[in-house]
This record gives C-alpha cells, structure tokens and sequence, in this order.
C-alpha cells in the first residue's frame, strides 16, 4: 500500500540510520583531526549504506560467470586461445594476468594492455585465413546481442546463430568451444530489443546441439536466481540442472571440436 504512494519505510528507516551514524561521525572525525593537527580539505560527501554491506558483490552472476570460466580456462592452458566480445574489466583481464589472450570485438578500444592482442572485427564477417587456427574460442554474455544493433553491429534477426557458427569455426580440430549466455525459466527464448537475447531454460540445450551436432560437450557451470553455481561434465546432470532452474542466471558450456 506504501509502496504505491512512493514510500517504502523499510528505505526511510535505513536512510535515517545512515544519516545519524555519518552526522556522529563526520563530528568525531573533524574533531581528532584538529586534535592532531592534520592539515587538508574536508568535504562532506555521504556514502550512508556500505557499512551494512557485505565485502564484495559476490554474487553478481558477472562475478560468479567470469570466475568459472576463468578457472576452467587456466586449468586448460591452451596455446592460442580468442575471446569474442567478453568483458575486458572481468573474465578478459583475469585471463590475461598469467596468459596472452587475443581479443575480437565490434567495437574500438584505444587501450593497451599486456597480454591482450586486440582486434577490432565483426564475428558475423569471419576472415576465412582464421578458421581453425584456436585451440579454444571463449565468448562470454556477447553472442545474444549481436544482430541487434545495440554495439554498432548490422540488424540481423539471426545474428546469434551466424556467430555462434562463427565461434565454432574459429576453433581447430580438437580444440574447444567455451559459450555463455543469459538463460531464464521461460517456455521460450526472449529477445529485448536491443537490449539482449535471453534463452529459455528449456530450450537451450537443444540450441546449443544444433550448433554443435558433432562435437562432444566437455565442461558446463550453470546459475540460477540461487547463485549458486552447478558445474560439471555430465549432460544428464546438465538436463536435470536446467529442469530444475528458477529466475534468471546464466549457462556457460564447453564443446570439444570433433
């Protein structure tokens, strides 16, 4: 009923607690520092609510997505590996803290980083000279925007399907293919244009087979509205996982390339 008007008291009376404790303690702090003679600028500008925080978010579904698939990665030390339009401030910069890492993304990017070997291509436009030259291709929540023009990519209705083709072909044989993207428990896949794409649940396996008929599902992490990751190498388990999958989360598989 509150909440309708625009009030949540829950809000006001945790607004109010975070006042009260930065007024009692801007007071002290002014007063020990002139006590100590500490010469500086003070300003007011009130953080009320991170000390009630937990340290770290570390339960974002970023979070949880990169590290998983950054521990898989490390754990499987490929010689050449490419990341297709992965964030470069979390799975990107994990990896390439030990290990060189090539980077493709539609966009521009001025900054130069050690270990990253960035270049600015379309994944839809593959040069043909780069197929099967990767022992493992990563993209990490980017493969569900492209064809929706969001990035500056072209309208493409089934842009999502050109690269993950893309993605496969990019991979030698034997080498593996690390995909993953936003699922949800829905009857079927959504698209918030332009936005994302965010697959069902129930779908997504039978997606991913299409694309990768032939090769044989090596790794998988899965989270949902729980966040609390499931991983594994079974596909039956994988099955029962997204059965059982609530809210939304994500789904990062990896495919061997026959």
């Amino acid at each position: 009923m509150l909440d309708e008007i625009g009030w949540n008291p829950l809000k006001t009376a945790s607004f109010a607690t975070g006042l009260s404790r930065y007024i009692f303690q801007f007071i002290r702090f002014r007063v020990r520092s002139k006590k100590a003679n500490i010469d500086q600028d003070l300003k007011i500008s009130p953080i009320l609510s991170d000390y009630a925080k937990e340290a770290g978010d570390s339960r974002s579904l970023y979070f949880l997505q990169d590290l998983s698939c950054s521990q898989y990665v490390l754990s499987k030390a490929p010689n050449r590996h490419i990341d297709i339009g992965s964030r470069l401030d979390g799975f990107v910069a994990q990896i390439c803290a030990s290990r060189p890492i090539e980077v493709m993304d539609i966009r521009p990017t001025e900054t130069q980083i050690k270990n990253i070997y960035f270049t600015q291509a379309d994944i839809c436009k593959l040069k043909p000279e780069l197929a099967e030259s990767y022992d493992l291709v990563t993209s990490l929540h980017a493969l569900e925007h492209i064809g929706l023009g969001r990035y500056g990519d072209p309208i493409d209705p089934n842009g999502f399907t050109k690269g993950l083709e893309n993605c496969r072909r990019l991979a030698r044989s034997q080498g593996e293919v690390l995909i993953s993207l936003p699922i949800a428990s829905t009857p079927k896949d959504t698209t918030e244009f332009n936005a994302q794409r965010i697959f069902s649940s129930k779908t997504i396996l039978e997606t991913l087979a299409h694309s990768f008929a032939n090769d044989d599902l090596r790794w998988w992490c899965a989270c949902d509205s729980s966040r609390r990751p499931i991983s594994g190498s079974s596909a039956e388990l994988l099955r029962s996982t997204l059965n059982d999958f609530r809210g939304v989360g994500f789904l990062a598989t990896s495919w061997k390339k026959k």
